[in-house]
């Protein structure tokens, strides 16, 4: 089963094997709010793109309907070296989160360590939120002051 666009209308294309020709259904399905994932499916298959999805037909009260499953399909995120990076990497002896910035060419630009020994105390709920609360001051600075780049983290 495939779907096709012809004539401003959207058809369902199912394949026999008794038959020799397929045999074509319109598609009646509306887009019911702006939420509606039925326009994540279709809007792909407008601009002809090819991704895998399945069609399963039932029969209720004598109408066929049809159901159809896909993933909704996820941005490709673009990592660039244009302007360095930021590694960021926690380690365990010493406790200690280790930063690194890199320029776009590979060389190292600075590092420091901040030292973490005094979260040894905290639960460790309480311990990741402060490792989280250091990591998150950092970067916010970084991204304004050093850099505009991407950020790796290392943990």
């Amino acid at each position: 089963m495939e779907i096709q666009f012809k004539e401003d209308k959207m058809l369902l294309r199912i394949t026999s094997y008794e038959r020799r020709k397929p045999i074509y259904a319109e598609i009646k399905r509306k887009v019911k709010s702006k939420k509606d994932k039925w326009t994540n499916f279709i809007c792909p298959l407008l601009e002809n793109q090819k991704f895998p999805y399945t069609i399963r037909l039932k029969l209720k009260n004598n109408k066929i309907y049809g159901y159809v499953s896909f993933e909704i399909q996820e941005p490709k995120i673009k990592i660039t070296k244009e302007n360095g990076v930021i590694g960021i990497d926690i380690n365990a002896k010493p406790f200690h989160l280790a930063i690194a910035e890199i320029n776009k060419d590979g060389n190292l630009i600075s590092y420091k360590r901040i030292k973490l020994g005094h979260l040894n105390n905290f639960s460790k709920n309480r311990k990741e939120y402060e490792e989280w609360l250091i990591t998150k001051r950092k970067k916010g600075r970084w991204k304004k002051e050093i850099k505009k780049s991407f950020v790796e983290i290392f943990i």
